[in-house]
């Protein structure tokens, strides 16, 4: 735990606010963009899972920043949440179809990023 004089300085929130629009927006998109025709086929197995990974590594730099870097495990819950339903909704639709893979691999990258970004405020934190 970080001690409350050591927390890193907080983000500004028309910048957060901004953020997590542009979370908003690319959750949005997962379920617009991600039940057009053009979707299906998109990106081939096993590029599909690297194209998820880095989608849903996005959402949780987003949601990350966009909260002030309070909680990697909530935002990581909000990321696979994201993914569960995104893996849901191609169930149904024409063409597509729902893959533990591909959820396994937005939880996976996701993960590893908030790891990474955590570690890195704890140590600057460190070293002030």
């Amino acid at each position: 735990m970080i001690a409350a004089n050591m927390r890193p300085s907080p983000i500004p929130v028309w910048i957060r606010l901004l953020l997590l629009s542009a979370a908003a927006g690319m959750i949005g998109g997962l379920f617009i963009v991600g039940a057009q025709p053009v979707a299906v086929g998109f990106f081939q197995p096993p590029i599909d899972k690297v194209a998820h990974g880095g989608v849903f590594a996005l959402l949780a730099i987003l949601l990350w920043y966009g909260s002030n870097r309070q909680s990697a495990l909530g935002v990581f819950v909000v990321v696979v949440l994201v993914g569960a339903l995104d893996e849901w909704h191609q169930r149904y639709l024409p063409g597509r179809s729902a893959d533990l893979l591909d959820l396994a691999a937005d939880a996976i990258e996701a993960g590893v990023v908030l790891m990474v970004f955590r570690a890195i405020r704890e140590k600057s934190s460190r070293q002030r």
